[in-house]
């Protein structure tokens, strides 16, 4: 799987599509951004159509991350 082979965690989540009510999986992940090119490479070649959304974050709290403190 990609994340293991990425060493990431991530939370699977079911969706239906707003627009098309298909069942959906949904792979959430906080990746290090030395990892985000990789990561995008191995989307596009897994699921060329993949919906993926990269966004900054200010922390990142919980299990492998920062201590809550």
């Amino acid at each position: 799987m990609l994340l293991f082979h990425l060493a990431l965690g991530a939370t699977i989540l079911t969706a239906d599509g707003a627009h098309s009510g298909e069942k959906k999986t949904l792979f959430l992940t906080a990746v290090p951004r030395s990892k985000v090119g990789r990561l995008r490479r191995n989307i596009r070649r897994i699921d060329p159509k993949a919906f993926t959304i990269v966004s900054d974050a200010s922390e990142v709290l919980g299990y492998g991350f920062q201590n809550h403190g």
